[in-house]
């Protein structure tokens, strides 16, 4: 007979709760981190259907999505972890993995925001090593932007939104959340490669193509002022294209995270 689907949906109790918050503040390793979080939960809601995780293995897998506890709970659990993580540099890490095996959340006003202590443990110090080449790739995209502010104007979104994407990246290398070291090197024309202890992404420009204006078109212009088709079986129109942005102006987009 196959193996009865177990489902648990309910608020986690304050003595619950405490006693999952003490096992993750008293980790010292990453491995035991992911133990206190991940075992402790399931162990804590399987017991109403007297289980333990370990239980589970590949033949019999434990599937996360028919666990579900408020959404207020699991984002302060979830808080309790990725800054105990802090030390180890790996709070980013370890939060998009809880995404993933975590049991699911459900809304609930009558459960009360847990209180939890949360000790900051992330370094006093850290340190960002930024190549020669990534360095003059960092002046080229200020060079962009000043040229995009004055071709388009300061107060265009031509303008803001490649600033605006481009100081949250800046901004985000000094996240002390990411570890002790981060090194930055070149990763193209106006692009950065970031390397974390745990965590490595690339900062890259997209820039916009410079297409037909007319929504008929889809006709898309080389930097040379040649048009071509996108995709084999795109729409193009018999007529006098008009660029999107001129082939003379600096070329609008913005940066973005690629992990």
């Amino acid at each position: 007979m196959p193996t009865p689907v177990i489902e648990v949906r309910r608020a986690l109790t304050d003595t619950e709760i405490g006693a999952l918050a003490e096992g993750i503040a008293n980790a010292t390793s990453m491995p035991e981190l992911l133990s206190a979080a991940v075992r402790g939960l399931f162990d804590t809601l399987l017991a109403d259907h007297g289980r333990r995780f370990d239980d589970f293995d590949h033949d019999h897998p434990l599937d996360p999505r028919h666990f579900a506890i408020p959404s207020i709970q699991w984002q302060a659990l979830a808080g309790a972890v990725t800054s105990r993580a802090d030390q180890w540099g790996a709070a980013t890490t370890i939060g998009f993995e809880l995404v993933n095996i975590w049991p699911s959340t459900f809304d609930d006003p009558a459960v009360p925001e847990p209180y939890l202590t949360v000790i900051d443990r992330r370094p006093h110090q850290f340190h960002i090593h930024v190549s020669r080449d990534a360095a003059d790739e960092i002046a080229k995209c200020e060079d962009h932007l000043s040229s995009l502010a004055n071709y388009y104007g300061h107060t265009s979104t031509h303008y803001l939104d490649a600033m605006h994407s481009w100081h949250t990246l800046v901004v985000g290398l000094f996240a002390t959340r990411h570890g002790t070291d981060t090194t930055v090197t070149r990763d193209g024309r106006l692009s950065l490669l970031v390397n974390c202890d745990h965590l490595t992404y690339a900062a890259i420009f997209r820039g916009w193509h410079r297409n037909c204006t007319d929504p008929a078109c889809h006709a898309t212009a080389s930097d040379d002022g040649s048009w071509r088709k996108p995709y084999d079986s795109a729409p193009i129109l018999d007529h006098a294209h008009t660029p999107s942005y001129p082939f003379n102006a600096p070329q609008p987009g913005d940066w973005s995270f690629h992990s």
